[in-house]
């Protein structure tokens, strides 16, 4: 074969005779290996003594079957027929039915009520839709700055509020 130099080797004489001129060095490459295998040999000894070598070894599996044996079974549940179920659902559609269709008190405390669906179309169609979250112009905001005199500006009506319509 040929001589190994402790000397770098120019790349380009490699490219000219075909092959390295050095090789790789094989006794670290077989510690590698084996420490590799080793090391996955133990790793799956633990693995396995972790999940099924407490148990044969501490003796618990006898035990834990003879438990599981003396259970009873679980009871089968409890299942609605179609007829209670389908009675449900009519009631369920009613009750949703009444709510959209119907006057009636959502917090009285605070004055929010529920009207129908078919009467708030008619008003958003008649009056548009309110101006919630409407940003300030100019003109506003500067109608909304204190006076010079002594009397205080009325405030502005709260966001939501409506302008005079009553349902």
């Amino acid at each position: 074969m040929h001589e190994m130099d402790n000397e770098a080797i120019n790349a380009g004489t490699q490219a000219e005779d075909g092959y390295e001129k050095r090789d790789i060095e094989i006794v670290p490459l077989i510690k590698w290996t084996a420490g590799f295998f080793l090391g996955t040999t133990l790793t799956i000894l633990a693995v396995v003594y972790i999940f099924k070598g407490v148990e044969v070894f501490s003796g618990s599996v006898a035990e834990s079957r003879s438990v599981e044996v003396e259970r009873p079974p679980y009871p089968n549940p409890i299942l609605q027929s179609n007829i209670t179920a389908k009675k449900d659902i009519m009631q369920m559609l009613r009750e949703q039915d009444h709510a959209l269709n119907s006057y009636g008190w959502v917090d009285p405390e605070r004055g929010v009520a529920h009207i129908p669906i078919q009467r708030a179309m008619q008003i958003l169609v008649t009056q548009g839709m309110p101006e919630i979250g409407r940003p300030m112009t100019r003109e506003e905001a500067r109608s909304e700055e204190q006076p010079a005199g002594d009397q205080p500006r009325p405030a502005r009506p709260a966001a939501g509020a409506s302008s005079g319509t009553t349902l």
